[in-house]
């Protein structure tokens, strides 16, 4: 279960097309089923780490806020529509940044990504990059795992996702730390569900 030896940072999709509808939930948005995933986990974490978890929403440009608290959730949410491209790769540069700091600190915890998103990256190349040289930072393959959730049914974010998960060994990552549920693994489970499975497992 959740304890307190995980730290956890959101990284959240706000692109344009997160506005289009679920495909899993009905009468929502992609963002809306986000936002209610986001929720129920910041509910979770409280229980263990009242002080919260960083909470990134990324398009063309990126936001970071620290200390989120359930309470925060739906005010960050409402406060950040969904607009513009998928820069993943500053997004991402900028949480290894945080992470890197906390890396270097005597009471590290193993950390978790949690990644939604619903469409390829403006740079592919970038990302996969980025991760790569994340990994040669790292001692031991459980100290950081990213975890990328897709947000709607696009065969080709489900494509390029897979990669990731399955590539960057060959491509020269020192550890394989992604982990990746595509709309077709969920089989019909909620990112709520898929979220609160992955940390407490």
């Amino acid at each position: 279960m959740i304890t307190s030896t995980m730290n956890y940072t959101l990284i959240i999709d706000k692109s344009g097309s997160m506005a289009f509808a679920s495909a899993a939930m009905k009468d929502k948005t992609r963002y809306e089923e986000v936002r209610e995933a986001v929720f129920g986990l910041a509910q979770w974490l409280a229980k263990n780490d009242p002080d919260g978890f960083d909470l990134y929403f990324f398009s063309s440009r990126f936001k970071r806020f620290e200390n989120v608290t359930p309470e925060k959730v739906f005010e960050l949410f409402d406060s950040n529509d969904p607009m513009g491209s998928t820069d993943l790769t500053s997004v991402l540069q900028d949480a290894f940044k945080h992470f890197n700091q906390r890396y270097s600190s005597p009471d590290f915890m193993n950390e978790m990504f949690v990644i939604v998103t619903d469409g390829e990256p403006d740079d592919k190349r970038s990302v996969a990059k980025a991760i790569v040289e994340q990994s040669k930072h790292l001692r031991e393959d459980e100290h950081l795992t990213l975890l990328f959730l897709q947000a709607g049914n696009d065969a080709a974010s489900t494509k390029y996702l897979r990669a990731l998960d399955d590539d960057l060994k060959s491509a020269g990552a020192k550890f394989d730390i992604v982990d990746v549920k595509t709309f077709e693994d969920m089989q019909d489970r909620s990112i709520k569900e898929i979220i609160l499975e992955a940390v407490i497992d």
